[in-house]
């Protein structure tokens, strides 16, 4: 299952080199006592051949969960324009989550289907504006990246990250400095990029 890990987040590169058949087979026959075993092969099966209906047939019905959601959004936002049909399901689904990984991964995959920035953007500003005064994690950074994938929207909440007079990641953690250095760079590389490549750090 690692394996298949790793092969889906090389991607369309490893397809060469992969026997389909054998993921085929790790889909529809995962091993014993592994409930969640199939998930990564599929995954790699969508990645490596373009075909995620097994993707979808495993992740779809964890939009209706409380959990998996941020992985079922992975799938849909890599359909890109082919995931029209679920766009309406991902707005719901972005009004209703506010906070962590939720509204980054469904944002994100509604932007990828529709390419509206206009309806991802604001929802994703709110998502992450309340930390600016601290209590940065790891989605806040990630969203950070994405809204600079986006576009100028987003430039006044990025600029408060720099601006800050205290670092707003979570402090007293060996995690602290490096979480902060790529909270820095990726506000800074997005207003770079929105700004033709004229933007300064804070």
């Amino acid at each position: 299952m690692w394996a298949a890990e790793a092969l889906a987040a090389i991607g369309p590169e490893a397809a060469a080199v992969v026997d389909r058949d054998l993921l085929r087979r790790l889909i529809d026959t995962p091993p014993g006592g592994q409930p969640f075993a199939a998930r990564a092969p599929a995954r790699a099966h969508g990645r490596l051949t373009g075909d995620r209906e097994a993707a979808l047939a495993l992740y779809l019905p964890e939009l209706g969960e409380p959990y998996g959601i941020d992985h079922a959004a992975i799938v849909l936002g890599e359909l890109g324009p082919a995931g029209a049909p679920y766009a309406d399901r991902l707005r719901e689904l972005l009004r209703r989550e506010t906070t962590g990984w939720v509204p980054l991964r469904v944002g994100e995959a509604l932007w990828r289907i529709t390419g509206r920035a206009d309806e991802v953007v604001p929802a994703l500003v709110a998502a992450i504006e309340p930390y600016t005064g601290g209590g940065v994690t790891p989605a806040v950074t990630e969203t950070v990246r994405l809204l600079g994938e986006i576009g100028p929207a987003a430039a006044p909440v990025l600029r408060s990250f720099l601006d800050a007079d205290e670092r707003p990641v979570e402090h007293g953690g060996w995690r602290s400095v490096p979480d902060d250095d790529a909270l820095c760079a990726a506000a800074l590389r997005a207003l770079t990029g929105m700004s033709g490549g004229t933007a300064a750090a804070g």
